[in-house]
């Protein structure tokens, strides 16, 4: 029986003895970019594919999204970027998605959320520090639209994807290719990178008056931050063993954040 990779060629009529037996061709529709090779032996996650992943994401983080369009769309990319680790033939205990992951990634996400709760009120309740929860976006609303943001905005437009994107597709491709050292500092730079939009755009809301250096240190400080924290989210996806560390400890210090902004 001929190899998935190979097709015969019919016997030649024309030339006695010829027979597909003894030719075979390739099939070239085998023959494909590794990078898109798709559902072929080939398309194991690559360096090449880690890549072009990471370049995905830093291109959508970009994508200036109307308020309205913010949940449905990054639901839909959470969504494709699962199917994108099922066709490189990631397995759900790589995401961090398996059902029997789950006891110890609650486990581990309530200790983590309970951890950034009270460094979260620390911080408000010192007054040196309590100006950093100073945020324009959250003065003035009400409470229906508080809630809409912390309950439905962040878990499903922010957190599911990042968490999706980075601790469970991206992450686990990097430790196909890398050791878990530089899967998690490849993974949480672009974590630190996908910021870069919602710093400036954070600096923008609240009129920040500042000119040039001054916005690129603090935009680069958001980046630093956050890809720190993305270590930290990386640390609680490896311990736990599943993506529901992470998301747990991330929900409750983006939600807990937008509440503290709101009541200072």
């Amino acid at each position: 029986m001929p190899s998935p990779s190979t097709s015969k060629v019919k016997c030649v009529r024309s030339i006695p003895g010829v027979c597909s037996a003894n030719f075979q061709i390739p099939n070239r529709d085998r023959y494909v970019h590794p990078v898109f090779a798709f559902g072929t032996d080939q398309s194991a996650p690559r360096p090449a594919t880690v890549v072009a992943i990471s370049a995905g994401l830093l291109l959508f983080s970009f994508w200036g999204l109307p308020p309205a369009w913010y949940v449905p769309v990054n639901l839909v990319a959470a969504v494709g970027l699962l199917w994108l680790a099922q066709r490189i033939h990631l397995t759900p205990s790589e995401l961090g998605l398996g059902r029997e992951q789950a006891p110890a990634g609650m486990k581990w996400g309530i200790a983590g959320g309970f951890v950034v709760a009270v460094v979260l009120a620390l911080g408000v309740a010192i007054p040196a520090t309590r100006p950093l929860f100073d945020d324009a976006r959250a003065a003035g609303i009400g409470p229906g639209l508080l809630a809409y943001r912390a309950l439905i905005r962040i878990p499903l437009g922010t957190v599911l994807l990042e968490e999706v994107a980075f601790r469970s597709v991206l992450l686990a491709a990097w430790r196909r290719v890398a050791s878990l050292p530089v899967a998690v500092i490849g993974s949480s730079v672009v974590f630190g990178l996908w910021h870069i939009r919602p710093a400036i755009d954070l600096l923008i809301e609240n009129d920040v008056a500042a000119d040039g250096p001054v916005r690129l240190l603090v935009v680069g400080g958001a980046v630093a931050g956050t890809a720190l924290a993305g270590v930290a989210f990386c640390w609680l996806r490896v311990r736990s063993d599943s993506l529901l560390a992470p998301a747990l400890a991330h929900l409750a210090a983006n939600s807990l954040a937008t509440v503290f902004a709101y009541l200072v």
